[in-house]
């Protein structure tokens, strides 16, 4: 993909604009060269025309605290998992995995469809989708005591934008989501294509 002109914030306070560049991975905007979300943020509105309005970025700490902060995420699993390299072991059947586990049920890419990153990425969605389930079936949405706990582990565990930068500003997003059906949630995935110039050796 393209990678447009990003200004980034520095260290220091000042914006620095990252050069952009033509035919790399998608991620190279994030990581890379110094460019930050934002970067991401412009790199998928170049791609496909839309607005991002926010961002919520989750590193390994996220995933293990925020599955935590509610109670655990519900998965299910078509056969036994036993992979030694995410550590991931699961019975097949329905689950609910926080912490340690939910880290590594997101992370395992040779457990599940054709274990590779599109199949990886399709069980990271699925998994999203099931986190909002929960939120909605524990009625934390509602709870403003049960909300603030999940909006401060959110607000310690993820990097998100100044739009949504606080507790305060996380509860109230949370507090507009209660009013959606979790089956209307909808996760999209680009079409994409071998690169030619990428060989895979045996």
């Amino acid at each position: 993909t393209n990678i447009p002109d990003c200004p980034t914030k520095q260290d220091d306070g000042t914006t620095k604009t990252i050069p952009g560049t033509q035919n790399v991975r998608f991620n190279t905007s994030l990581g890379q060269e110094g460019r930050d979300p934002g970067c991401t943020m412009r790199t998928v509105t170049k791609l496909t025309g839309l607005k991002v309005d926010h961002f919520m970025m989750a590193d390994f700490n996220a995933v293990k605290n925020l599955t935590t902060a509610v109670n655990g995420v519900e998965v299910c699993v078509a056969k036994d998992v036993d992979d030694p390299d995410s550590h991931l072991k699961l019975s097949a059947g329905t689950h609910k995995v926080q912490g340690e586990q939910a880290l590594a049920f997101v992370r395992t890419r040779h457990s599940f469809g054709n274990q590779g990153d599109l199949d990886r990425i399709k069980v990271q969605q699925q998994f999203l989708g099931s986190l909002a389930r929960q939120l909605k079936s524990e009625d934390t949405l509602t709870s403003p005591k049960k909300l603030y706990k999940v909006a401060e582990a959110a607000t310690n565990a993820l990097t998100v934008d100044s739009g949504i930068g606080s507790i305060t500003k996380l509860m109230s997003l949370a507090k507009e989501l209660q009013h959606i059906n979790p089956k209307n949630i909808t996760f999209a995935t680009l079409p994409v294509v071998d690169n030619p110039a990428e060989k895979v050796h045996a």
